[in-house]
């Protein structure tokens, strides 16, 4: 590692944390709706804030790299919405503490599910958003960027809809273990 690497290893963390801790109280703020009385001015101040960071961090990257101007900006952008998104179902997926009257998981999950599949149907959408442009823009594409298929995508993008818009246990019970089973099918061999 080159002495760039170490700073840009340590700015890496120090941001990973502040986004880390966004996320994590955006959930809270999802998860807690009812109770919260919501400010435009407050969460385009959050908005804001993540945006400087992340920039920040590409802006530094970019200098210590000599590499400013290769790569624009969205093209960062893009998957790291689509992985805060991911961290947002990873954060609704499992709490953070045990209640001291104890904690049905299931009952949980009823409550927060549709959180986990609407952040990763946004995901996903997100991440098709960012090939779609990259395609039309004329960048050239591994043909390994997806290993679903059209068909295969579709399917998956409907399960996901679908497990995003209901709380029906049976439904859930049934498209859970289905999209789960396809995803690992589709990816375990899968060269990228």
């Amino acid at each position: 590692m080159t002495e760039n690497d170490y700073v840009l290893s340590l700015l890496a963390i120090v941001s990973g944390l502040a986004i880390t801790h966004m996320i994590a109280s955006l959930y809270e703020l999802l998860s807690n709706r009812r109770e919260v009385r919501l400010s435009w001015l407050a969460l385009l101040a959050a908005g804001y804030t993540a945006y400087l960071v992340l920039y920040g961090w590409w802006v530094t990257w970019a200098g210590f790299h000599a590499r400013s101007g290769t790569l624009p900006f969205w093209r960062f952008l893009m998957p790291m919405l689509s992985v805060t998104c991911l961290a947002l179902a990873a954060r609704a997926s499992l709490p953070s503490f045990v209640p001291e009257g104890g904690l049905d998981l299931a009952e949980r999950y009823s409550r927060h599910g549709v959180w986990i599949w609407r952040a990763l149907l946004a995901s996903a959408g997100i991440s098709m958003l960012g090939v779609l442009v990259r395609k039309l823009s004329g960048e050239a594409m591994s043909d390994n960027a997806t290993p679903w298929g059209l068909a295969g995508l579709a399917l998956m993008l409907s399960m996901l809809a679908v497990l995003s818009l209901t709380r029906v246990r049976v439904i859930h019970a049934v498209l859970v273990p289905m999209s789960f089973g396809l995803l690992v099918a589709a990816t375990l061999a899968h060269p990228v």
